[in-house]
C-alpha cells in the first residue's frame, strides 16, 4: 500500500435476521477500523429480517454517523444487498463481510496491506474451516475445483465472505441472480488484479445459516451467470446453451434413477405405461428452457450500465 495515498473503505454488512451477532460484530469492526486510521463508512443492509435486527441497526447507528442503514420490505436475497451497499458506497474501496462472525473482521487488518496501484481486489479464503463436512465443507471444495477448472483462475474459494475490491470495478454494473457467490470469478475473468490471503474460520456461535444442500443446484447457474457476464454476448449465448444441455441431461437422470427405484424397488411394472415418463421428460425440457432463458435474462442486465 502507498502510505502517501490514505485508503478510503466502505464496508458492507448483508444481514438476515443475525440479531445476536450484530452487536459483537459492530464493535470488532469498529476496533479494527479506527486502529487502521483510515476514512471509512460500514453500511449494513438488512434483507427484510423478521427479528430485531432492524431496530439494533438504527441504535448503532445513532451512536456513529459512519454508519448507515438500509432495510429491505422483504427478503431479496444477498446479491441484491450488495447491490445495494454498492450504489450506496461512496468510498474508493469495498469490503464486503457476512454478519455471523464466522469471518472475525480482525483480518481486514491483513488485508489493507496488500492494496496498492497494482491490485485491484483481496479475496480471502477459508482455512481450518469449522462447517459440516459432508454438507459444507465436501461441496464447496468440489465447486471450487470446478470453477478453477473450468475459468481457469486460481480462486481459492469463492464462498469467503471477506473481501475487498475497488468500487470502480462494479460502478455500472448490476449483479443479478446469485452473482455474490460468484464475484471473485467475475472480478478475476474481467480481468482484475487480485492478491489472496489466508482467513481462519470460525464455528457459527450465532444464528443459523440460510445456505443447505440446495446451493448444489444452483451452483451451474451460478457459474455460467458468472462468465456469461463477463464474456463477449456470442459467448454468454453459448454458456447458456450449454447450461440447458446440463439441466436436460441431469433431470433425465433423476427421471431415470427415480424409474429404478420404482419398478426395481418397489416392484412396480412398466412404470411408463401411463406416460408419466414421457411427462416428466417434456417438463424436464421446459423447465430446463425456462432456467437457462431466465440466466440468459440475467447476464444480459448484469451487462448494461445502470448507474449515472
Amino acid at each position: 500500500m502507498d502510505r502517501n495515498n490514505k485508503i478510503s473503505l466502505s464496508l458492507i454488512v448483508p444481514l438476515l435476521n443475525e440479531e445476536s451477532s450484530i452487536e459483537p460484530l459492530y464493535d470488532r469492526i469498529l476496533t479494527v477500523l479506527n486502529s487502521l486510521k483510515l476514512d471509512y463508512e460500514i453500511l449494513f443492509v438488512d434483507d427484510g429480517s423478521s427479528d430485531s435486527t432492524e431496530k439494533i441497526l438504527l441504535s448503532i447507528r445513532k451512536l456513529n454517523s459512519a454508519v448507515k442503514v438500509f432495510r429491505f420490505k422483504e427478503n431479496l436475497g444477498q446479491t441484491e444487498a450488495l447491490n445495494t451497499g454498492i450504489v450506496n458506497a461512496k468510498n474508493q474501496w469495498v469490503a464486503i463481510i457476512d454478519g455471523d462472525l464466522q469471518i472475525d473482521p480482525v483480518h481486514i487488518n491483513k488485508m489493507i496491506p496488500l492494496l496498492s496501484a497494482d491490485c485491484d481486489a483481496v479475496f480471502g479464503y477459508r482455512i481450518k474451516r469449522k462447517d459440516v463436512f459432508i454438507t459444507k465443507i465436501i461441496p464447496s471444495l468440489i465447486a471450487n475445483f470446478i470453477i478453477r477448472l473450468i475459468t481457469k483462475t486460481k480462486i481459492k474459494d469463492t464462498g469467503c465472505s471477506l473481501k475487498i475490491f475497488r468500487k470502480n470495478l462494479l460502478t455500472g454494473i448490476l449483479l443479478t441472480g446469485n452473482m455474490h457467490r460468484m464475484l471473485p470469478v467475475y472480478l478475476a475473468l474481467k480481468g482484475a488484479r487480485y492478491k489472496q490471503i489466508e482467513i481462519p474460520h470460525q464455528k457459527r456461535i450465532y444464528g443459523k445459516s440460510k445456505y443447505g444442500l440446495e446451493r448444489i443446484l444452483y451452483f451451474p447457474s451460478d457459474l455460467v451467470l458468472a462468465m456469461g457476464a463477463s464474456a463477449p454476448s456470442w459467448k454468454a449465448k453459448l454458456y447458456s446453451s450449454f447450461l440447458w444441455l446440463f439441466y436436460v441431461l441431469f433431470f433425465i437422470g433423476v427421471i431415470k434413477f427415480i424409474k429404478f427405484i420404482v419398478s426395481e424397488i418397489f416392484g412396480v411394472p412398466d412404470v411408463n405405461s401411463i406416460g408419466i415418463t414421457t411427462i416428466l421428460t417434456i417438463f424436464t425440457i421446459l423447465f430446463s428452457t425456462f432456467l437457462s432463458l431466465k440466466i440468459w435474462s440475467q447476464i444480459k442486465k448484469s451487462s448494461a450500465i445502470i448507474i449515472k
